[in-house]
């Protein structure tokens, strides 16, 4: 569904004198406030399950600077390059 704002009054047989005229008034309100919005009532959106994700993939984040951190050895080396 698309909805603008302001809704503009569509009539179907207007003069070129009256649309002109309509589009005068037209341009005097889009100086103020205006815009279009798209909704789509049907989209599957699941935020707990986007939220988790990034909660997860933040912990994975922190455990390897952690770990990168606690033990700078030849070992890690790979790991130290990896994330500078």
């Amino acid at each position: 569904m698309v909805y603008m704002f302001p809704m503009p009054k569509l009539e179907p047989k207007l003069s070129f004198e009256e649309k002109s005229a309509a589009m005068e008034t037209a341009m005097k309100k889009a100086a103020g406030p205006s815009g279009l919005l798209i909704y789509h009532p049907e989209r599957k959106f699941a935020f707990a399950k986007l939220l988790g994700a990034a909660f997860a993939a933040e912990i994975v984040e922190a455990l390897l600077g952690a770990l990168q951190r606690a033990e700078p050895s030849p070992a890690n080396f790979g790991l130290f390059c990896v994330f500078f």
